[in-house]
């Protein structure tokens, strides 16, 4: 095998790892551009289940406050009956919280996956750069190796050699 075809033959083996490079940083980054995307749904989903649980913790508060009117009433005691108030205000507040309490939950949930979904963006953008640079040193590289194994015999033009 002569020089020109040992020279082809590199040109060819350098293209295609840096064609390779390219493909696998175009494939990882699609993975990652979906894997936040589905962080991003998830995101959105755990804010839903808050919002209801939150709604469920008010539901069941006035649910106990209304038992509790009811018994007072049937009690004889009255439903004005200043221990029967306090005892529905803190029905009121503890029900108040609770739904706070999920929704603050919930919301550092969908927080947590939303900065998860912007870092696999980040993360692939950054691979796919890289694997670009690496392909062009790839390329670089090969053509300087060829360049000195093979040199430009006889060749002056244009190349300062």
């Amino acid at each position: 095998m002569g020089p020109e075809y040992a020279a082809v033959a590199t040109a060819i083996a350098a293209a295609t790892t840096a064609a390779t490079s390219v493909m696998s940083a175009n494939a990882q980054s699609s993975v990652a551009k979906a894997q936040s995307q589905w962080a991003d749904r998830q995101a959105k989903e755990e804010m839903a289940v808050a919002q209801r649980q939150a709604g469920e913790e008010q539901r069941k508060a006035e649910l106990a406050k209304s038992r509790l009117m009811s018994v007072a009433g049937a009690s004889g005691s009255g439903v004005s009956d200043p221990t029967v108030l306090q005892l529905a205000q803190g029905v009121e507040q503890e029900g108040r919280y609770n739904a706070a309490t999920a929704l603050a939950d919930g919301q550092r949930s969908a927080d947590s996956m939303t900065y998860q979904a912007a870092l696999d963006r980040w993360t692939a953008s950054a691979n796919k750069r890289n694997a670009y640079l690496g392909a062009a040193g790839t390329l670089i590289g090969q053509t300087m190796g060829m360049k000195a194994r093979y040199g430009s015999k006889g060749s002056t033009q244009g190349t300062g050699y």
